[in-house]
């Protein structure tokens, strides 16, 4: 009787791999998906959605990519699933891109139906192409073979590097409907020899209103506290110095005297090591070292005013201030400032100490 038991589970075993491996045949596992908006023709005002999934070509891993055009991003999936004879499954995607022209006009309902599909990840980047998703997705790169994985991969390697930011599915939806803060995402772009990562899309609530580049990109994360170590290029008037931060210490203090008079002091400390020094200084000296680290922290705070400046004048507060805000008020008084309208009222002060640890070695 045991053996009988024993054999009658092997059997079914047997018969459940087999049965797992034709359905992973049958499956289109889609990676990528880009969403634009039509701006003419007889399908204006429509969605051109666009996946991109691996198939398997003569025993080679291939890529396809097909793309529809709907009245929804739920009606454009049935749509792409007649295009296939693959059963489309989102839970593998990895990487959203959205056109321009859409993310101008706002991204709540896109973002808003991924987030409410359990089987879509929240940990996901989100990316603004110039341009359209489509072109991006379609274009034949000679230096991505794979482009999924090479999106995926660019996206996280720049993030590491500090040029974007890392922004999830989960942390866009949470700083969106955040009234004290505005989100953004990486701005990516399409070059002659491939797709080019080109700093940061920066949103008022759903919609795109700015990039920065990846040099301006990077002041930015030095303000929200993102930046975690990384080499940052500073010329200063006759001199020029590459220098090598270690994690930053930032605290931000509130005072609010009234809804129209509130002042925040940004306090951000650095310490790193100088990998290059061109200019007169002899860096043997220690007040010397000083006086650069004080001109150093000068050119720094003049950075981080410009853009704060930006974001007031969009006005849009991708920094969160006003998370730090709205604990000094009462809910009333909160409401009044009319966040992020009220950002560009808001007087903000950074204040920035730079330590060199290290300058090299000299012989």
């Amino acid at each position: 009787m045991k053996h009988s038991i024993l054999l009658l589970i092997i059997v079914v075993l047997l018969c459940t791999g087999c049965a797992d491996h034709k359905i992973v045949e049958e499956l289109g596992f889609v990676h990528t998906i880009g969403y634009d908006r039509i701006t003419a023709g007889e399908h204006e005002g429509k969605l051109l959605v666009t996946v991109s999934f691996p198939v398997d070509d003569s025993n080679e891993l291939a890529r396809q990519t097909i793309s529809t055009i709907a009245e929804t991003s739920k009606e454009a999936w049935i749509f792409l699933s007649r295009q296939t004879d693959k059963n489309l499954v989102a839970g593998q995607i990895r990487s959203i891109l959205i056109g321009e022209d859409l993310a101008k006009e706002g991204v709540k309902q896109i973002i808003d139906t991924l987030k409410r599909d359990p089987i879509i990840g929240t940990r996901l980047r989100i990316s603004v192409v110039k341009g359209r998703a489509n072109d991006l997705m379609t274009n034949k790169y000679p230096y991505f073979s794979e482009l999924d994985e090479s999106i995926a991969f660019l996206l996280k390697k720049e993030a590491k590097l500090n040029t974007i930011p890392d922004m999830s599915l989960n942390r866009f939806f949470s700083d969106y409907y955040d009234d004290g803060i505005d989100p953004m995402a990486a701005y990516l772009l399409i070059g002659e020899e491939g797709m080019i990562s080109n700093g940061v899309a920066l949103f008022q609530e759903d919609r795109f209103v700015k990039s920065l580049d990846p040099t301006t990109s990077r002041i930015l994360f030095l303000v929200t506290g993102d930046f975690k170590r990384g080499d940052l290029s500073i010329k200063l008037d006759d001199e020029k110095t590459l220098f090598s931060f270690l994690s930053p210490h930032r605290q931000i203090g509130v005072n609010v005297e009234s809804i129209d008079n509130v002042q925040v002091t940004m306090n951000i400390e650095f310490s790193g090591y100088l990998l290059e020094y061109q200019g007169s200084r002899d860096l043997s000296s220690k007040e010397e070292i000083f006086s650069l680290e004080r001109s150093i922290a000068a050119h720094l705070e003049e950075l981080v005013t410009g853009v704060i400046k930006q974001m007031q004048e969009i006005p849009a507060d991708n920094v969160g201030f006003g998370q730090y805000i709205r604990q000094q008020l009462p809910f009333d008084e909160w409401k009044k400032l009319n966040w992020p309208e009220g950002f560009s009222k808001i007087d903000v002060k950074p204040q920035i100490k730079v330590t060199i640890l290290d300058t090299g070695l000299v012989y």
